[in-house]
């Protein structure tokens, strides 16, 4: 897609296979822009307030199916090579395609099914973590949780399982813990399958030049150049459960919607 451009405005239509996606981004103000993104036919929009310092997004109820994702991550790729690559987007008056080219990477790393509604988040405190830190307290909150559901599985099999599937749908935001800008091993938490754990934890190698670019906030290697580690427990999750088929299953549905923050305000080529 090559977008039609002014000052002020952003627009352009994208067709893949038997995809059609159309997409719109304004600057509203000197303080608020806005991005509208049509993936067959479906709608999805964000609106980013500076002075407020919050984003709002929604997605009318809507959810993404097979096709509507595959769309998506091939016009990521186009716009990591076109605005991410060349650092086009980065505060020199086109904050409007800055928020258009984060929303489509958002979108493109959605689990099929995923319904999404509005939303309206304040900017994350961002903090850069030594992976030591990460490391004690990530543990000690999942040695807590972990503790509370061996607890529970006293319970019947079929009730300790509903439990830890509920359970472990917390909404664990942190923030903005950003991952140092080299390859490394580092610890991954993310939704665990067993009655008896709500947490799995892998150390894994995440950050640039990792397998997949493990860590960046979007799909693949197509992201923001930008690596968190709730993007990076996002990946992880999905490449060891497939993804997930709605945002409260026990799997990795909450983990999208833990990482959006990351997407949304986190800086561009960061890395």
């Amino acid at each position: 897609m090559q977008l039609s451009e002014t000052a002020r405005t952003a627009a352009g239509t994208y067709d893949i296979a038997d995809s059609q996606l159309r997409v719109e981004a304004a600057s509203v103000s000197t303080t608020k822009n806005s991005a509208t993104i049509w993936v067959n036919g479906k709608k999805f929009s964000v609106t980013r307030d500076d002075a407020a310092k919050t984003i709002t997004r929604n997605g009318y109820g809507n959810a993404l199916d097979g096709a509507d994702v595959l769309a998506l991550e091939a016009l990521a790729e186009n716009f990591n090579q076109q605005y991410v690559a060349n650092s086009r987007t980065t505060r020199a008056g086109k904050d409007h395609v800055d928020l258009l080219v984060r929303y489509v990477a958002l979108l493109s790393s959605a689990p099929v099914g995923t319904r999404i509604d509005s939303k309206t988040m304040p900017e994350p405190n961002m903090t850069l973590v030594s992976p030591a830190t990460i490391e004690s307290e990530l543990a000690a909150v999942a040695a807590c949780d972990n503790a509370k559901e061996l607890a529970a599985g006293a319970a019947k099999d079929g009730e300790a399982a509903a439990t830890t599937a509920a359970a472990c749908q917390r909404t664990d935001e942190d923030g903005i813990l950003y991952m140092s800008c080299t390859r490394a091993k580092r610890s991954l938490y993310y939704d665990a399958v067993s009655p008896k754990r709500c947490w799995s934890r892998d150390v894994v190698t995440s950050g640039p030049g990792s397998s997949g670019s493990l860590g960046e906030c979007g799909p693949a290697d197509n992201g923001i150049d930008t690596y968190t580690y709730d993007c990076g427990e996002h990946d992880r999750c999905g490449r060891v459960y497939g993804g997930s088929l709605n945002p409260w299953d026990r799997n990795c549905g909450d983990e999208f919607f833990e990482a959006e923050d990351d997407f949304l305000f986190a800086p561009i080529n960061r890395c």
